[in-house]
Order: C-alpha cells, then sequence, then structure tokens
C-alpha cells in the first residue's frame, strides 16, 4: 500500500556547516508551534481553525491568549447554543479556569457530587465527590451559558470569525466556498466526528460504541 506523507511547511533556515554550506540532511526535526509574529506578514493567520464549536473555540482562545493570529470558520456566524449540559470533569474546570471563563460560569454551574456507573438499573459501580480532596469530581453546565461566556472571550481576544465552509484545502492554507483564501502557517479541523478537513488530508477514523451506561 502506498504510503502517504503529510508536507509541513518549514519555518526555520536549515542549519549552516563551518564552510557555509547546508548539512548533510539527518532525521527530521520535530515541528515547532508556530510563535506569535514568527509567521510572514503575508499570511491571513498563524493559525486558522475549521469548526467553532467548544473544542474549535476553546482553542482559538488559548491560542488568542498566547499572542497569535487565530482565524476560526464556522458554517455559522455565531454557533447556536443547543438546549443540553455538559458534565464537565475536574480537569475541564481546570481548562477553562485558565481561559478566565470559569468564574462567569461558576454561579450557575451544578456540582457533581456522586457518580454511578452500571449496567440496567443496577449500579455496577459508584464513585463518591466527598472522598476528593480538591472538589466535586465535575460541574454540569448549561451549553448556552458556556456558548455565551466563550463567545465574549473570543470577541475581546480579537479571534477572527468567518462564515463559511473550507471547500479545499492544502499547504500553506485553505479556500472557502465562497472563494476566500486563508493564508497560514498551519491548519486545525475540530469539525466533529465527519470532519471534512480530516477527509480532505486523507486521515482515517476508527471507532467503537461503548457499552457501559452511565447516570449522574
Amino acid at each position: 500500500a502506498e504510503r502517504r506523507r503529510a508536507h509541513v511547511p518549514e519555518l526555520h533556515a536549515p542549519p549552516q556547516g563551518k564552510a557555509g554550506g547546508t548539512r548533510p540532511p539527518g532525521p527530521p526535526r520535530p515541528w515547532t508551534f508556530p510563535r506569535a509574529g514568527a509567521t510572514s506578514p503575508g499570511m491571513d493567520a498563524d493559525v486558522v481553525i475549521v469548526g467553532g464549536g467548544l473544542v474549535g473555540g476553546s482553542l482559538a482562545l488559548a491560542l488568542a491568549q498566547a499572542r497569535l493570529r487565530v482565524a476560526l470558520v464556522d458554517l455559522r456566524a455565531s454557533p447556536a447554543a443547543e438546549g443540553r449540559a455538559y458534565a464537565l470533569s475536574a480537569a475541564s474546570r481546570r481548562l477553562l479556569q485558565s481561559l478566565g471563563l470559569w468564574a462567569r460560569l461558576a454561579p450557575d454551574a451544578e456540582a457533581i457530587r456522586r457518580i454511578e456507573v452500571g449496567e440496567g438499573a443496577v449500579p455496577a459501580l459508584a464513585f463518591d465527590g466527598a472522598e476528593m480532596e480538591d472538589g466535586p469530581m465535575g460541574h454540569m453546565v448549561e451549553d448556552a451559558a458556556l456558548r455565551a461566556a466563550l463567545d465574549a472571550a473570543l470577541a475581546g481576544a480579537g479571534v477572527r470569525l468567518l462564515q463559511g465552509t473550507v471547500a479545499a484545502q492544502g499547504e500553506g492554507g485553505a479556500t472557502l466556498s465562497d472563494g476566500r483564501r486563508l493564508a497560514c502557517a498551519l491548519l486545525v479541523g475540530a469539525d466533529g466526528r465527519a470532519s471534512g478537513t480530516a477527509r480532505r488530508a486523507g486521515i482515517a477514523r476508527t471507532s467503537e460504541r461503548a457499552t457501559l451506561a452511565f447516570a449522574l
């Protein structure tokens, strides 16, 4: 079978030998994330993220706070909130704290103090939050509250929001369905399970359906 290797543009000049010549090729170096101001001024953004959901939006906010130029592409100008709630783990809460979002969410968040895992009506395993030293095991947060907090933070961080879909992508950027071209150092696919970004890049996805039932 043919092996396909993704090409990543080199951001740094090749090492020079003693006489000014290029050294013989060695093992490939790991790619380094773009630094603030390191990309060409001709680029539209350091990073273009396809998918403006909670994952793509959180990543966009974190990168913008690290002083990278970020463009966020989504089918909708502002992804609508869904009528559901999320069970956020303690690690997710710490992530939201680091992004400066948790202070806005905390007043309406409901702590998860007990989790029962089982099959059918009989719990097979139980976790008690009272046994944890660093607070509740997680929190329930409504999607509408999380979406509103994230949207406000993205606007304040200067993230460029673009409505549309990606029609083509390749080395150096992507082209939207309306013909707009976005040049960038890194293209991120955060467009869900049926990711068009992954499909166009030839990235396969495998998954298995879980058989356990979770009750909170």
